[in-house]
């Protein structure tokens, strides 16, 4: 299974979804608001993992239990990156992935209309994840149309075929 950790912020830190492709039919957004994901390296199943409660995070607040791995060589923490959405005729799904921040990112979103309708995320050109959802071509606007909306950030290239 893919491991992902969600931890809710208070709504005071909340900051609306960016679209990084749009049209009158449907979007592509980039969540930054209201959830961090977290991504840890599997523990080694030939070892016991110990758990323990984090100092300083209260319920409600965060994760309460972070696994200890006792070969040290990786440290399971919560990162701040993003999420992508995909909506169309007010149905809205959540890709089962991260984006990372911090770096450049080589991210694809490939649209296949038949025989099935699927979109399908690739970071860093590596398969995310795909979800079963029609696409209504061309998402012709980059960013959005309405500014709470736009895209804040560089994009080095993009292509479109």
């Amino acid at each position: 299974t893919k491991e992902r950790r969600e931890a809710e912020l208070d709504s005071k830190n909340h900051i609306p979804a960016m679209t990084l492709l749009s049209s009158s039919k449907g979007s592509i957004k980039l969540q930054a608001g209201g959830r961090i994901f977290g991504r840890a390296k599997k523990p080694d199943a030939t070892q016991s993992p110990s758990l323990s409660p984090v100092d300083g995070i209260t319920a409600g607040s965060g994760p309460d239990l972070l696994i200890e791995d006792p070969l040290q060589d990786s440290d399971p923490v919560l990162e701040e990156a993003y999420c992508l959405s995909f909506a169309a005729g007010g149905t809205e799904k959540k890709f089962d992935c991260v984006v990372p921040t911090g770096r450049w990112v080589h991210l694809s979103i490939v649209c296949q209309v038949s025989p099935l309708s699927l979109v399908t995320i690739y970071i860093d050109g590596e398969v995310q994840d795909s979800i079963a959802m029609n696409m209504n071509l061309p998402l012709s606007v980059l960013g959005s149309l309405q500014p709470k909306n736009s895209f804040v950030g560089e994009v080095a290239e993009m292509r479109v075929w």
